[in-house]
């Protein structure tokens, strides 16, 4: 899934157009403006539904990352500890100590 963030819900200059269509239409045709005001309401909900949305993957995509890091570093101390314990493995007689 691609990366979106909460930018994308910027209102483009497309979607300002519909919206002025439809005022004007309610300028020409007073009678059509409950359907225009519904749907007007309806693409505000959408809009906020989305934004809700994008704010929900964003942090879902935060905590990830995050327990991704996590990850990381316990590997990379898992890897550090192997090694120390294989130097002193090494260090060690291999007869089990002197006498």
């Amino acid at each position: 899934m691609p990366s979106q963030s909460v930018t994308d819900l910027s209102i483009s200059k497309t979607e300002l157009g519909l919206f002025d269509t439809l005022l004007s239409k309610v300028q020409e045709l007073p009678w059509y403006s409950p359907l225009i005001a519904l749907l007007m309401i309806l693409s505000v909900k959408v809009y906020l539904q989305r934004s809700k949305e994008l704010t929900e993957i964003e942090r879902l995509q935060s905590e990830e990352r995050k327990h991704l890091r996590e990850m990381k570093i316990k590997a990379y101390e898992i890897r550090m500890q192997s090694k120390r314990d294989k130097q002193q493995r090494k260090s060690q007689p291999a007869n089990g100590g002197s006498k």
